[in-house]
């Protein structure tokens, strides 16, 4: 937590005041033995592991930073996040010779061969993101060679070309993204 907030108060006190904000704490333990830190270096001795029970109407405290935002909010301090990278489109070449603009980074790759019809593409990904009731993930089917009686999830993405047979589609990486007329 100390990443995103300077929360310079003991463990005790910091579970004790975010108890009093709805968050029961289960435990606060001392860290396990060894290196905590991603430079490798011991945690300090004032660390604390504190086990918080989370409700289901507070999934923004399923996260580090939303406990952190907690703490900052309780504590009256800046909570200290990144910056979205902003990056300017560049013109570039797609398959077949199309010009379009191009974002590239190490984890999304974006090519619109149609600026006009998108000017503006803003991406995140996240691991363990939340998904909202009734929001379709993929679909469920018996088709091809499965047995009629054993549905199984469909789940592709291709890039057409102009006859659009899905068959002779080019499997598309879903880390990349390709808008098009």
């Amino acid at each position: 937590m100390r990443d995103f907030v300077d929360a310079r108060v003991p463990a005790q006190e910091l579970g004790s005041l975010l108890s009093m904000r709805g968050f029961e704490v289960a435990a606060i333990e001392a860290p396990p033995p060894g290196p905590l830190s991603p430079d490798g270096s011991e945690a300090p001795a004032d660390d604390a592991v504190i086990d918080f029970e989370i409700t289901a109407n507070r999934p923004d405290a399923l996260s580090v930073i939303g406990l952190a935002r907690e703490a900052a909010t309780t504590l009256r301090l800046e909570l200290k996040l990144a910056r979205p990278a902003h990056r300017r489109a560049e013109r570039a070449e797609g398959a077949g010779g199309a010009v379009g603009a191009s974002v590239v980074s190490p984890d999304l790759s974006v090519f619109i061969d149609a600026p006009d019809l998108c000017p503006r593409y803003a991406a995140a990904l996240a691991e363990g993101q939340p998904v909202r009731k009734g929001q379709v993930l993929g679909y469920v089917g018996t088709s091809g060679n499965a047995s009629p009686n054993t549905p199984h999830l469909h789940f592709a993405i291709f890039r057409l070309g102009p006859e659009k047979h899905w068959w002779e589609g080019e499997s598309v990486n879903p880390f990349s993204l390709w808008v098009s007329r």
